[in-house]
């Protein structure tokens, strides 16, 4: 079938059949602009190329099983809704930096399409472009802003995706579904997202760039994989069951300036073992199972409330069902806590110790609230007595530790007008002193306690411990 340079449009339905014509080779011409709704659809035609055209229709080639190529040229806007839908032999097709719309569907199940590059122009994208291709590896131009809602959901064979750092926002669903995505880098850009962008993929860790305001409802439901996650300070909300059923995640940091947490967020991770909690703008959960039936097959939960948390908010740890409640197995409480949410501790029978930094009295004076303090009769308080360490004589000193936890890292440190001149880290077994020999010259000694595997502060300030000098 050929098409001469006076053709400028094909109309709707020009040559489409439910009982496909022997149309296996299409030549258009080099004034051709437009092809029309269903014009081509369920045809034979194995390549397609379009070097003028600038508008395909909604289902134009719609299930041509034979198309194996596309080939636009650099006049290409816009391709229609369901334009390529299940083109099933589909293998090749480019897409111009011309290309400003795509159509829902576009490329639905083209099950052999392998490699695709979208252009940054693209304004307006439909829903479930890509979704369920056979496509491996992706990758958006720079410039790009966002992404298509769906694009690639249920794209079981996509293992590599590129996005540059010009993105600022991903839309509901981008990779849902994609089993084989393990890993991705999110652009440093990226500010929003909407909900189950991640949903099922397989990604072991993942870095959440600062900027970055919320993670929305499911964004990483059933990541299985999924080790470790931390919200950074620029985030403000967290959305209903955004971790759900990530039942490898051991570790998990929430940043400063979290405002809200939605309902059933870390349900089900079941692997949880430690969690840092830095917001103190959260002052009630509502009843909302944020950690239900978490940490439950492993260990248990160390739990850390970070410095500046001043309440520990309403049903933090509380579910409806006393069988799946967090397995916490410690809390570490700083001395700016002031009061306990009513219920924040209700039913957590399995807390064993309970790290408060600061005296018996500092303690005591909390406001315990309702439904708090008889669920920890069974804890033990560790009062961390806090005194800081003072410029002493002599190059050899012997830190003793007071109520520190067995294994941290206490660090001695020796500055010389105000620069750093020596280091001695040690593990603390529990018991007994720890001796440090000095080698270098130094004004002024201050010793910090760190937690060890993460290596993050337990306190900001040199304190904690009782430093003496042996000569």
């Amino acid at each position: 079938l050929v098409f001469g340079n006076t053709a400028e449009k094909i109309p709707a339905y020009a040559f489409t059949s439910a009982q496909p014509a022997n149309i296996t080779e299409i030549t258009f011409g080099s004034n051709l602009k437009s092809i029309g709704d269903y014009a081509f659809q369920f045809t034979p035609v194995k390549t397609l190329a379009l070097p003028a055209v600038e508008t395909v229709g909604a289902y134009a080639f719609n299930k041509c099983l034979s198309l194996e190529t596309i080939t636009f040229g650099d006049k290409i806007k816009t391709i229609g809704a369901n334009a390529f839908n299940e083109c099933s032999a589909l293998k090749s097709v480019n897409l111009p930096d011309s290309l400003e719309k795509i159509g829902n569907y576009a490329f639905y199940g083209c099950s052999a399409l392998d490699n695709i590059v979208i252009p940054a122009i693209i304004t307006d994208f439909g829903r479930y472009t890509f979704s369920r291709s056979g496509i491996t590896k992706a990758s958006f131009k720079e410039g790009t802003k966002t992404t298509g809602p769906f694009i690639f959901e249920n794209c079981a064979k996509l293992e590599t995706v590129y996005l540059p750092d010009s993105i600022e926002h991903l839309e509901e669903n981008t990779f849902a579904g994609c089993t084989a995505l393990a890993s991705v880098t999110l652009p440093k850009n990226l500010k929003t997202m909407d909900s189950y962008v991640l949903y099922q993929c397989p990604i072991t860790e993942i870095v959440l760039p600062d900027g970055l305001t919320n993670v929305p409802m499911c964004t990483f439901k059933s990541c299985l994989e999924l080790d470790s996650i931390v919200i950074p300070d620029s985030v403000t909300s967290v959305g209903d069951s955004a971790f759900i059923d990530c039942k490898g995640l051991k570790s998990v940091t929430i940043g400063k300036n979290v405002e809200t947490i939605g309902t059933n967020v870390f349900k089900n991770c079941e692997a949880l073992e430690e969690v840092y909690w830095n917001t103190g703008k959260v002052s009630s959960l509502n009843n909302s199972s944020t950690f239900y039936n978490a940490g439950q097959g492993g260990t248990g939960i160390n739990f850390v409330f970070g410095d500046g948390v001043e309440i520990i908010p309403d049903t933090i740890f509380y579910t409806s069902s006393s069988s799946n409640m967090p397995n916490l197995k410690s809390v570490t409480i700083p001395n700016s806590v002031k009061k306990f949410g009513t219920a924040a501790f209700r039913n957590c029978t399995t807390i064993t110790d309970i790290y408060y930094y600061g005296t018996e009295d500092n303690w005591n004076s909390i406001d315990f609230g309702s439904y708090n303090t008889e669920y920890l009769t069974n804890a033990t308080i560790h009062y961390i007595k806090a005194g800081t360490a003072t410029t002493l004589s002599g190059n050899v000193f012997t830190i003793v530790p007071t109520g520190i936890p067995a294994g941290s890292n206490i660090m001695l440190v020796c500055y010389k007008e105000n620069a750093v001149t020596f280091v001695k880290q040690s593990v603390y077994s529990g018991s007994g002193n720890i001796s440090v020999t000095v080698d270098k010259e130094y004004d002024d000694v201050k010793v910090f306690v760190w937690e060890t595997e993460a290596m993050s502060p337990v306190v900001k300030e040199p304190e904690d411990v009782i430093l003496t000098t042996n000569n």
